[in-house]
């Protein structure tokens, strides 16, 4: 009796990871309507001491989801590299959000404060 040949490709679990972007994405935006709503309330957030503060402090809170959303980037990155090899599609894939990511977190937040600088993995 012969058996036929096994042949498939071997996947890999990213659900984790892709549920830690939406995580960081809904957090995101979150933390902007918060402001859209406390602005609502001020005015003209721009003429008001009280409106910049929450506004750099929005800011600040979005670098921070940012920063963890390129740290959870390179560990899935380096997870991938070492199962399927750093030139395979899915690494490539990975590295290139990574980069497009570390770009937003050198330049200080950059257009990409909106959350959307996952590279085609978050919201």
């Amino acid at each position: 009796m012969t058996l036929p040949p096994i042949s498939g490709e071997v996947g890999l679990d990213t659900t984790d990871f892709k549920t830690a972007i939406a995580s960081m994405n809904r957090e995101l935006r979150v933390i902007e309507s918060g402001f859209r709503a406390s602005a609502a309330a001020l005015g003209d957030w721009t003429h008001s001491a009280t409106g910049l503060e929450n506004r750099a402090e929005t800011l600040t809170e979005k670098l921070e989801i940012q920063g963890r959303k390129v740290e959870a980037l390179r560990g899935e990155y380096e997870r991938v590299a070492e199962e399927k090899g750093e030139n395979s599609r899915a690494a490539q894939q990975l590295d290139q959000a990574k980069q497009r990511n570390g770009n937003f977190e050198q330049n200080g937040g950059g257009a990409q404060a909106d959350g959307k600088g996952a590279g085609g993995f978050g919201g």
